[in-house]
């Protein structure tokens, strides 16, 4: 691109010089036209080819970012609000695509722009290529000293696109919260605030961004007049040609045009550095640890031995204190009790979305082989958590979700065992209907009944149930607890429940007093 505008900038000398004197200068503009067909032709395929790769960059970006986000510990990745997440992912993944193929070869280009220009008007003047590039100190001092300031403002921008964003997630997926409360106008309000806070740490940036770009201007155009002053002095004396004198004002331009754009780059830069620093914090949250089978998932066990655990790392605020306890393959295990004294903790430890910090969780089989509680051991567990749980798309596409490869008959009997068959039989496209996000379209019980299936699918040895039939009656709830109780092998079961009646379809009955763990027989 360089050496074509190169040639077309020569190519119009040549052609004014020979007007002037009276020669040929049909080949001139013949060369110029070619010249300027191919320029056209190579700022087409730029654009194409930026454009696949920009596309391409922002996805691999995004990509790896979001699957270091599966990986990482659960612990580590809920301190981020998801939507500032989504931001991360999405816009700051952007940037940082369009820094590779839009940014850096940019600066590469200009770069070698400025090399050949400053070469060609050296040949002609030295003084008027030396005075062309006296901008470029002057320039780089200028951006420096705008690029800390940029770089604060930037991150505060960044941060509050973030807060913006995740109002407006948060809000939107607890509609009805707000509407119970009769808070729309609040809400309203409370996005615009948002927005205001925002805009003025744009305004504040694009302000700096422009005085920026105008002293680059500044010390551009100080330059261009000299030079233009050198140069018409220089045809005064009759030292060059006219054409000579318009390729000197124009290698001019061309020479100190590489040195402005460069600075012009430096809020761009700026902003890339913020995201990229931002995108690293994602990369830097640790990964969880995952060991390789060292047992075989038949029928499964579970042991804490001295287990300590505190969300906060202190002593005084341990949920769990050197406790232990034991649940042998095929027991049925209920957990009852009031909030807060660890039902959801002991859960979150028992699937290695939390660490313990003292004393060891271990799962083991009927051949007496152990395996360390890890997020591989995740194979042998289903898990129904408190809630609605269910993800936009078919019936068929949630239950998938518990064993991607699943049968038909598969499906059908983990709904029949969830007692969720009769009715997602009579839905108009039966297990290929179509639900919204949380599950709307079903009522609480239905869509509690398609989590169940979606769980029973996978058929692993060990079951978690977290308040998972809450919504239920308590003849569904029995019914489906005894339908588990009647498999062989039968599988073992954790459930998190507020219901005592639960009891009599259990083995035990896990208590948490005073940080410890206490068992008791239910029959």
């Amino acid at each position: 691109s360089t050496v074509l505008t190169l040639g077309m900038t020569m190519s119009t000398k040549e052609i004014i010089d020979k007007a002037i004197s009276g020669g040929e200068f049909q080949k001139a503009i013949i060369a110029y036209i070619i010249l300027t067909i191919a320029s056209m032709a190579v700022d087409v395929a730029q654009n194409i080819i930026s454009m696949v790769w920009e596309e391409k960059f922002s996805f691999g970006i995004r990509k790896e970012i979001y699957e270091r986000i599966m990986r990482s510990r659960w612990i580590g990745i809920t301190k981020y609000h998801t939507g500032d997440l989504m931001t991360r992912v999405t816009s700051d993944a952007t940037s940082i695509a369009v820094a590779v193929t839009g940014v850096i070869p940019s600066i590469v280009r200009l770069i070698i722009e400025f090399i050949l220009v400053f070469c060609t008007l050296f040949h002609y003047s030295a003084i008027l290529a030396v005075l062309g590039v006296l901008v470029a100190p002057v320039s780089m001092l200028t951006s420096m000293w705008f690029a800390g300031r940029l770089k604060e403002l930037q991150n505060k921008v960044l941060e509050s696109e973030s807060a913006y964003r995740s109002y407006m997630q948060e809000s939107m997926a607890n509609l009805m919260v707000i509407k119970s409360f009769g808070n729309e106008n609040y809400s309203v309000d409370r996005l615009v605030e948002l927005r205001e806070n925002r805009f003025a740490w744009v305004y504040k940036k694009s302000k700096l961004s422009v005085a920026s770009s105008t002293a680059m201007s500044l010390t551009f155009n100080t330059s261009y007049i000299i030079a233009y002053v050198v140069g018409a002095m220089k045809v005064a004396s009759k030292e060059i040609s006219f054409g000579t004198m318009t390729l000197f004002i124009t290698l001019i331009n061309r020479v100190q045009s590489p040195i402005v754009q460069l600075a012009h780059h430096v809020p761009r830069i700026i902003s890339i550095l913020s995201a990229a620093q931002r995108l690293v914090e994602i990369q830097d949250i640790e990964t969880e640890e995952v060991v390789e089978d060292t047992i075989e998932a038949d029928e499964i066990g579970l042991k804490f031995n001295n287990v300590t655990f505190s969300y906060t790392g202190l002593s005084k605020n341990n949920v769990l204190e050197n406790a232990d306890l034991e649940i042998k393959p095929g027991e049925f295990v209920a957990v009852l009790g009031e909030s807060g004294i660890g039902k959801t903790t002991l859960v979150r430890l028992v699937m290695s979305f939390l660490q313990q910090s003292e004393g060891d969780i271990q799962f083991y089989n009927s051949q007496g082989d152990y395996e360390k509680a890890n997020s591989l051991a995740r194979r042998f567990i289903s898990y129904v958590p408190q809630g609605n749980t269910l993800f936009s798309g078919t019936i068929r596409e949630n239950i998938h979700m518990g064993k991607l490869d699943a049968t038909e008959e598969e499906m059908i009997e983990a709904l029949k065992m969830a007692s969720a068959y009769e009715f997602v039989m009579e839905l108009p496209n039966g297990l290929d209907t179509k639900i919204g996000e949380r599950g709307h379209g079903l009522s609480e019980g239905q869509a509690q009944r398609i989590a169940i299936a979606r769980a029973f699918v996978r058929k692993a040895p060990f079951l978690i149930l977290d308040e998972a039939t809450s919504a239920l009656d308590s003849e569904t709830e029995l019914k489906v607890l005894q339908g588990l109780k009647d498999l062989f092998p039968r599988p073992t079961c954790l459930i998190i429940t507020h219901r005592r009646s639960i009891l009599e379809c259990c083995d035990k009955e896990m208590m948490i007093n005073n940080r410890k763990i206490e068992l008791v027989n239910c029959k």
